[in-house]
This record gives structure tokens, sequence and C-alpha cells, in this order.
């Protein structure tokens, strides 16, 4: 994202991208897609069993990861008390700059969505994204 409008609209459809998500996939498996953070680590293996992290950041699939971001930052931020929305558009050097991410009113490190769905995919754990937000639970 290169301005804060898009980052404004990305946060104002986390819901539909989610909605979407949940109507693009499979009709059995969406159904197991319930919010939970159980549900992170059908997803993560989901993607796993279909996608590369290559693949899933072709340009053809960037919808699918923001959808995906959407679902996964939004179990995120229900389970993450003091977390809220972010977005870094100044400092071309961080390695989170132009994504969305949570960031927290404490010391927790940030979580970047789109990147723990490309980091899970590489290294094909299964529970890498759940993991790494029960580890935010407690600064």
């Amino acid at each position: 994202m290169k301005t804060i409008d898009e980052f404004n609209g990305w946060l104002s459809f986390i819901a539909d991208n989610t909605n979407q998500l949940k109507h693009n996939l499979p009709h059995l498996f969406a159904n197991e897609l319930d919010g939970s953070l159980n549900s992170l680590n059908k997803l993560e293996s989901y993607l796993i069993e279909n996608y590369t992290c290559e693949q899933i950041t072709l340009p053809k699939n960037s919808k699918l990861l923001e959808q995906l971001a959407s679902y996964v930052g939004n179990i995120a931020q229900q389970e993450l008390p003091g977390s809220y929305w972010t977005i870094n558009l100044e400092d071309k050097k961080d390695v989170d700059f132009g994504f969305p991410i949570l960031k927290f009113t404490d010391n927790r490190a940030s979580f970047n969505p789109f990147t723990y769905i490309t980091t899970a995919l590489d290294r094909k754990r299964g529970t890498l994204i759940s993991k790494a937000i029960e580890n935010r639970k407690h600064p």
C-alpha cells in the first residue's frame, strides 16, 4: 500500500475480504474458518498443500493474499488485547514498509499478517501463525 487512503480502505474491507475468502475457498474447507485461533492451523495447512511462498506473492494472487491477511489479522486483533492497526509509509528501509501491521500499546513485537502468511508457506509447519499470535499474548 502506498497511501493512507489505501490503508484505510483495506481496514474498512477486512470483513468483506474475509467473507470473499470463504466464498472463494472449497466449500467444505471454508466452513472450518470460524474465526478461531485453531482455524488458522487449518488455513495454514490448506495453504501449504495448495501454494508455495512464490505462488502466493504473484500479482495474480494479490487479492487472495489480501483476503488471507484480512482473515489472519482480524483473528490476531481479536486475540491480542491492546493491538491496533497502523502502517508505515515513511521509512522505506523498514521491513514492514507499506504493509498494514498490528502494533501494541506495550512492548510486544508488531504482527504483520502478510509476512506471517508467506513465512508459514516457506517453513511449512502448519502452526506458525497461531503460535506467533499465542506468543504475543504474554508480553
